[in-house]
């Protein structure tokens, strides 16, 4: 077994962690704090170009090597760094270079972080379009078949979701084979009650959310067009602020009917502690949704829809931010927003959820452990997933072929 300090840790991922713009940014930073304890090395290989939201580590244990799709480069770099593992941030960088890893060095241990089950969230989207339910589209979901495929080709899965563990339990994926790592947040590092704005000081709704991804487009825009003026009929004055990374050029620092788009910011930490409500009106999605989680951080409490609250109150109370439908959804942000014994009590069971479900202390040895007994016994641990090793060996030709074809197109 290799001691901390032997440790190589490589993890692949399309851009560069941008915790500013999107709460996997956050979640992938949260997974490498995990790591930490296991290694003394740490290089993040990114496909796309930084930018200025891109994160800066100020660690010398941790550095960024630029990789390149489709290219002989990334093997020269593979040998020459012998990582012991390997993660694959999203299953698209596994189907990508996945093959390069197990042909080169065979013996290195592959982790996928999903962040969350694409295929779930694609499935949805298309049942949404299609007024259907969901269950009846995933299994045949191209997304979601991908995604198992890569899940069963890797040691170990990190799910970011309970109700996602669930779902491949039910697809009959063994357990053995994925591990449950939320968002981790060091909750004493986090503002109390005391020492935030109260219900008097705080005055808006706000939505915090990166316009690359389409459910927080379709969140919005539904948002906007069909509960917005009811809501805004009743609370005399009210404003809607818009917080987030690549929003529509012609939405940027623009106001109507109390609709007031901001774009991006470097931090949203005092944004957040001054708006009242919080709005999360998902109507398609997956894995935990870190605009709720970050809200309950600085003391402000969510509505929600269901499919946005999945995964994240456990045993804890719901009733008070989640909506069952969306007339529900209007009365629920009305009396949070005017009620100030509903708002604090809803801000209570936000500050309880953070201490026992999410705080980093509650899972760092048991990720320790898990990530260290598998790589200790991979031999062991991959003889037992045979299906693994028949999609590998099967599945993953095509990928590795078409890659090398388009290499040499390019050479």
């Amino acid at each position: 077994m290799k001691t901390t300090t032997d440790i190589r840790l490589l993890v692949l991922a399309n851009q560069w962690p941008e915790p500013t713009s999107s709460a996997a940014g956050q979640h992938l930073l949260q997974v490498l704090n995990l790591f930490y304890p296991l290694t003394d090395t740490i290089v993040i290989g990114y496909t796309a170009e930084k930018n200025n939201r891109s994160h800066i580590v100020s660690d010398d244990r941790f550095h960024s090597q630029r990789i390149h799709l489709n290219d002989a480069s990334f093997d020269t770099f593979l040998i020459s760094y012998a990582p012991h593992i390997v993660v694959f941030d999203r299953f698209i960088l596994e189907e990508q270079f996945g093959w390069r890893v197990s042909e080169h060095l065979p013996a290195a241990m592959k982790i996928l972080n999903t962040e969350d089950l694409h295929g779930l969230r694609s499935s949805r989207e298309v049942a949404l379009e299609k007024n259907v339910h969901w269950e009846e589209l995933i299994s045949s979901d191209s997304v979601m078949l991908r995604e198992l495929a890569s899940i069963y080709r890797c040691d170990l899965s990190f799910i970011i979701s309970e109700f996602e563990m669930q779902l491949l339990k039910k697809f009959d994926v063994p357990e053995r084979l994925f591990c449950y790592v939320p968002f981790c947040i060091d909750t004493y590092a986090s503002p109390d009650s005391k020492s935030i704005p109260s219900f008097d000081e705080r005055e808006g709704l706000i939505f915090i959310g990166n316009f690359l991804h389409r459910p927080n487009v379709d969140a919005i825009s539904f948002f906007t067009q069909n509960i917005w003026p009811t809501i805004r009929n009743q609370i005399r004055g009210i404003q809607c602020h818009i917080y987030g990374a690549y929003s529509p050029v012609n939405m940027k620092k623009t106001s109507q009917n109390g609709i007031v788009w901001h774009g991006a910011v470097d931090s949203t930490d005092d944004i957040v502690s001054r708006a009242k409500v919080n709005l999360a009106p998902l109507r398609f999605g997956a894995g935990l949704k870190g605009k709720v989680i970050e809200a309950m951080q600085n003391g402000l409490p969510s509505v929600m829809t269901e499919i946005a609250a999945e995964g994240i109150f456990g045993d804890f109370d719901s009733q008070l931010m989640v909506a069952k439908n969306w007339r529900h959804f209007t009365d629920m942000v009305v009396d949070l927003y005017t009620k100030p014994e509903r708002w604090y009590a809803a801000q209570s069971v936000g500050f309880d959820i953070l201490r026992h479900r999410f705080d980093q202390s509650i899972y760092a040895q048991q990720f320790a452990e898990r990530v260290t007994t598998v790589l200790g016994n991979l031999e062991k641990h991959r003889k037992r997933n045979l299906t693994g090793a028949l999609l590998h060996r099967n599945g993953q030709q095509s990928t590795k072929y078409l890659a090398k074809w388009i290499e040499a197109k390019n050479s």
